[in-house]
């Protein structure tokens, strides 16, 4: 089973009509839409804005269904120059960009788990590739990056240049990260793919407004070709 999650009813809802034999179910708060798509079998969901919604959606995920793989799907800033508007980026880890604990002596970012120290939570190579390819079938520019997640809407250059400079992302977003940390904790395969909605500058706001309905349609397109192929 592949699932594929989203923050925003309009980042799944294409999807979703696109179920057949669509069963819904409740599982951790969240509701879940399975069936199949171009005869695989699927599960979806809108896990909601932000890490701790995201985190808790797949957990309920991983626990209801077990699925082989875990699909990221969404819109994001460019942090780089190599993304533009409308370019793709899929993930070869993730990172916190907002989780702080210098004060202990520790590097920015870097997460306790299991005792451990991690702080590029990392992706699956395999369905990079396949994402990727999916993207380029479709006509869609499309690269490998890292992305930034944390609970703030990025709209000013110098959080942009902090992000860059500490991280060296070129993608910032809001869940990606949360998403990677629960698959990580269970052995399950992540991917991440981003459409870029907007440039994080001072026109954040603008950008998004105006692109965000394309940017949806992008990743739905190479989405579904990944399932027709």
């Amino acid at each position: 089973m592949i699932a594929i999650l989203g923050a925003m009813k309009a980042e799944v809802d294409s999807l979703i009509k696109e179920i057949v034999d669509l069963k819904q179910e409740k599982a951790g708060g969240f509701n879940f839409v399975s069936g199949t798509i171009c005869g695989h079998e699927v599960v979806v969901a809108r896990c909601g804005v932000g890490k701790v919604n995201a985190a808790a959606c797949t957990q309920a995920l991983l626990t209801a269904y077990a699925p082989e793989v875990v699909i990221n799907t969404g819109v994001a800033g460019s942090l780089s120059p190599a993304l533009d508007i409308l370019d793709v980026a899929v993930a070869t880890d993730a990172v916190q960009h907002d989780y702080d604990t210098t004060g202990l002596g520790e590097p920015a970012g870097a997460l306790s788990i299991n005792g451990e120290l991690v702080t590029y939570l990392p992706c699956d190579a395999d369905w990079r590739e396949k994402l990727l390819n999916a993207a380029r079938r479709v006509g869609v520019k499309a690269i490998p990056a890292r992305i930034a997640s944390g609970d703030q809407f990025i709209t000013h250059r110098e959080d942009k240049r902090r992000i860059v400079e500490a991280f060296g992302a070129s993608v910032c977003e809001m869940e990606g990260a949360a998403i990677a940390q629960v698959c990580y904790l269970h052995d399950t395969p992540c991917a991440i793919i981003r459409v870029i909605s907007d440039s994080t500058d001072e026109n954040h706001h603008m950008e998004f407004a105006t692109f965000i309905g394309r940017a949806v349609e992008y990743s739905f397109n190479i989405l579904m070709q990944l399932l027709r192929n």
